[in-house]
Formats: C-alpha cells, structure tokens, sequence
C-alpha cells in the first residue's frame, strides 16, 4: 500500500461490520475488473494475483484464530493447499528476493549446484539460492529428486502450515543437507515476514 493511501480508523466500528463492509468493496473492485488487470505497484499485480492472495490469506488466518482457541484446525483442501505452497515458494520466495534481493542478502548465498526439493503431495518444487535471489521451478514427473542436496515433503495441507510456521512441522519431514534446509527456512520466515 503506497505510504500516502490514508487510513481508516476502525476502533469505533464493530468488527465484524467492518469486515463485512470491507469484503464488499472487495468484491466490487474484483468484479469491476478483468482478471489480467494490472492493480498493483509491482508488475505482477494483477487481479487474479490479488484474488488468490485473498484466498491464501483468508486460510492462513483462519487458522490462526483456530490455533488461538484450539489445536483442532479446519482442513484445507489439497489442490488449495498445493496453490498455497506454490504461491508461497514461486511468489514470495522466488518473486520478492529477485526484486529486492537487499532485503534478504543476510540469508543468500551460492549454493552452486545444489539445490533443495520441497514435495507436498504429488507437487514438488526445485529450489536454488543464489547471492541475488532464490531461484524456484516447479517440477513435474518421476524422479524429481534425483540430485537433489536437500529434501523436504509432506502433505499439500502441513507443508503449507509449516512454511507459514503454523504448525505441520511434525507431519513435514526433512533430509539431506541440513544446513541448505535451515537456510531456506530462514528465507521463507524472511519473506514472510515481509508480507
């Protein structure tokens, strides 16, 4: 949001008015538009990349008003999770370090020719860091892995909470190279710390 949109102040509104009112003009602007309209400072802003922005972080926060009452959490389904955790890896990942790779020099390297598989499900990811950015493909076929340094699965709804560092973690397993595997953890705390 650029620094000069004023802000409302909300304190005095009853909240879920608020958020009933806000999903409106939402929805309006979304259905006023093209999906491949751009609607953002940043080039790939457009309005299909804010409707699914919505719904990864509607999901991501429902989980954590469920978290904060309850271990017990709604399920997500697989093919959402699986969106969920390729907009997490391609878009945050990959997308904000290649554009601001400043921000995330402490946690770049070069790891040369290796390079990490996350897997959740049936999808899976080939992930390289480099001192400029973090470089992500998404793979398809057998044998994705061969060669891969590191390695981390799971199922689509876990491996999305666990690189949100909302749980999943004890469902996520990991081997290979471990200090590949705490690098890129670092990241994707990094770049979701940004968000």
């Amino acid at each position: 949001m650029p620094a000069d949109t004023p802000k409302q102040d909300l304190a005095e509104e009853d909240p879920l008015a608020a958020f009933d009112r806000g999903y409106a003009a939402m929805m309006d602007e979304f259905s006023a538009r093209r999906p491949e309209d751009h609607v953002g400072q940043l080039p790939h802003e457009t309005v299909r990349y804010w409707v699914r922005r919505m719904v990864h972080e509607t999901a991501i926060h429902r989980l954590d008003a469920e978290l904060a009452f309850t271990e017990a959490v709604s399920p997500i389904p697989s093919d959402q999770a699986i969106d969920g955790v390729d907009e997490m890896l391609t878009g945050f990942l990959g997308e904000l370090t290649r554009l601001f790779p400043e921000e995330f020099a402490a946690d770049l390297s070069d790891w040369a020719d290796r390079w990490a598989l996350v897997s959740a499900g049936d999808a899976a990811w080939r992930i390289t860091v480099r001192p400029d950015s973090a470089e992500v493909t998404r793979i398809e076929g057998h044998g994705v892995d061969g060669g891969a340094a590191a390695r981390i699965s799971g199922k689509p709804a876990a491996m999305l909470r666990s690189l949100y560092n909302r749980g999943g973690a004890g469902e996520v397993t990991t081997d290979g190279n471990g200090a590949l595997i705490a690098q890129l953890r670092r990241l994707l705390t990094a770049v979701t710390n940004t968000t």
